[in-house]
C-alpha cells in the first residue's frame, strides 16, 4: 500500500497551480534519481617546509575528549557513542578554544577517514597517510583564519611516522578549498559519485598517489 502525502499535494498544487504541479513533480522525482557528489582531495607533504599560520592571541589548540562533544551542536554535531568509539579506533578530536567557548574543531584519523560511498562508510589509510576531516568554524569565529592556524598546529602534531596529511573537501566549496591550499596543501585526486538507479563511483588521479582510494572505491 502507498501512502500518500495529501499535504504535501496541497501545498504542491497551491505552489505550482494543475498545469505546474506535474513538471515540478516531475523534477523532484528526477533528483532523487539522480545525483552527482564530487570531491577534490588534497595532500599536505610534511616532510617540506609549510607557510606558517600561528593562531591569533587568545585562541589554543588541544585535544578533545568525550567530555567536549555536547558542545560541538552548533559546529559538527556528535553523539558521545559515536566520539568514543572513534577515539576507541584511533581517531583525535582536535579544538581550538577561546576561553570556555570553541571556536573550531576537527578529526585526525590515523587508519582510516569516513567516506559514505566506501564499503562500511569508511577508506583505510595507507602507512604514512594521516587524514584531516570534518572541520568545522564557529559562525563568530569565521573569516579571522582560524581553521587555516589549526590545520598548520594540527601537521606540526602528528606522529613522526607520518609522510603526508590528507582532506576531501566538496568540489563545489570553494571557501574552504582555497583555505586548505593556504596552508600548502595540493590537489592529488578527485572522486566522483553518481548515482542513477545505481552508484557509479570514478577515481581521477590529479598528480599524486590516489592508489588507496581507487582500491575503495572502484572495487
Amino acid at each position: 500500500m502507498v501512502e500518500i502525502d495529501v499535504g504535501r499535494l496541497e501545498r504542491g498544487l497551491r505552489r505550482h497551480g494543475v498545469r505546474g504541479f506535474v513538471p515540478a513533480a516531475a523534477r523532484l522525482g528526477l533528483r532523487r534519481l539522480y545525483s552527482l557528489e564530487a570531491h577534490v582531495w588534497y595532500e599536505l607533504p610534511l616532510g617540506e617546509n609549510r607557510p606558517s599560520r600561528p593562531l591569533a592571541d587568545g585562541l589554543e589548540l588541544v585535544r578533545g575528549t568525550v567530555d567536549d562533544v555536547p558542545a560541538l551542536v552548533g559546529l559538527w554535531p556528535m553523539d558521545r557513542w559515536s566520539a568514543r568509539r572513534r577515539m576507541q579506533d584511533g581517531a583525535t578530536l582536535w579544538l581550538v578554544r577561546e576561553g570556555e567557548s570553541i571556536a573550531f574543531s576537527c578529526w585526525i584519523f590515523e587508519a582510516w577517514v569516513p567516506f559514505r560511498a566506501a564499503a562500511g562508510g569508511k577508506i583505510s589509510l595507507p602507512a604514512g597517510t594521516v587524514a584531516l576531516d570534518e572541520s568545522a568554524t564557529a559562525e563568530s569565529h569565521r573569516g579571522r583564519g582560524v581553521a587555516p592556524a589549526a590545520w598548520a598546529a594540527i601537521a606540526d602534531r602528528l606522529p613522526s611516522g607520518a609522510d603526508r596529511l590528507v582532506t576531501p573537501v566538496d568540489e563545489e566549496n570553494v571557501p574552504s578549498r582555497r583555505a586548505v591550499e593556504k596552508v600548502g596543501f595540493r590537489e592529488f585526486a578527485r572522486t566522483v559519485i553518481t548515482r542513477r538507479l545505481t552508484t557509479e563511483l570514478r577515481v581521477d588521479s590529479l598528480g599524486g598517489d590516489a592508489s588507496f582510494l581507487a582500491e575503495a572505491l572502484t572495487q
